[in-house]
C-alpha cells in the first residue's frame, strides 16, 4: 500500500508563528518558544514570515549584491541551481525595506 502524505505546506507569506503547527513534543513549551522568538525579532525590527518565492529572493539578492551590501546566495537557495519547493522557505525582513 503506498503511503499518502498530506500537504502540510501553509499558504505563502504567513507570519512564522501562524505558519507552524506543533505535531510532536511538548507543544505548549515549543509554542511559547516560537512566540518568544518572534516577539524578540519584532522588537529588533525583524518580521519573520514563511515565504517561498525563491525567484524574488534571487532578484533581491542580485540587487543588494550589485550595491555591495550583500554576499551572493549560496547554491542551495538559488532557484537557478537547485530544486526548491514551497516547503523549503523562511524569510526574515527588516522593517522599512522596500522588497
Amino acid at each position: 500500500m503506498p503511503l499518502v502524505y498530506p500537504n502540510i505546506v501553509p499558504e505563502n507569506n504567513l507570519r512564522l508563528p501562524d505558519a507552524l503547527t506543533v505535531k510532536h513534543g511538548p507543544h505548549r513549551l515549543l509554542s511559547r518558544f516560537v512566540l518568544a522568538g518572534d516577539r524578540y525579532a519584532r522588537e529588533r525590527g525583524l518580521r519573520l514570515r514563511l515565504k517561498y518565492d525563491f525567484e524574488e529572493l534571487a532578484w533581491v539578492n542580485k540587487h543588494y549584491v550589485a550595491q555591495g551590501s550583500w554576499y551572493p546566495i549560496i547554491g542551495e537557495f538559488n532557484p537557478e541551481h537547485s530544486e526548491l519547493t514551497p516547503g523549503d522557505g523562511v524569510l526574515g525582513r527588516r522593517r522599512g525595506r522596500e522588497w
